[in-house]
């Protein structure tokens, strides 16, 4: 896909590449149940996905958001008629709370939304 060629220098300086630890101490004894939203997607709920049926296409993820760069990155996909898939991490929910907006933007213009679970470690 030669049109996303000219995004990638964006997003790699868009996006910070390294992140302080998270400080203090929050345990979250809330539980979550599945819920079906029909109307979210055009995807099968839950289905797994393993190979794009259209040859040479890929698929542009975003994990751990909303964040503040996720407005640049929704215009700069815009720009060049690009959708890609949000993953959003529960442990932004500040980002989330406060900019609703962003993340009904990503929706309203067509973009997948995911979960990437409530608090994503790598310990």
């Amino acid at each position: 896909m030669h049109f996303l060629a000219p995004l990638f220098p964006f997003l790699l300086s868009a996006i910070t590449l390294s992140q302080a630890a998270p400080t203090g101490n929050s345990i979250n004894t809330n539980t979550t149940t599945n819920t079906l939203h029909p109307n979210a997607s055009k995807l099968p709920f839950g289905a797994v996905i393993t190979h794009c049926a259209i040859p040479g296409t890929i698929a542009l993820t975003f994990d751990d958001g909303p964040y503040i760069y996720t407005p640049q990155i929704l215009d700069t996909l815009a720009e060049h008629g690009v959708r890609a898939t949000f993953f959003l991490n529960g442990h932004n929910r500040g980002h989330i709370d406060s900019s609703p907006e962003v993340v009904q933007r990503a929706l309203a213009e067509g973009h997948q939304l995911g979960s990437h679970t409530f608090v994503n470690t790598t310990q």
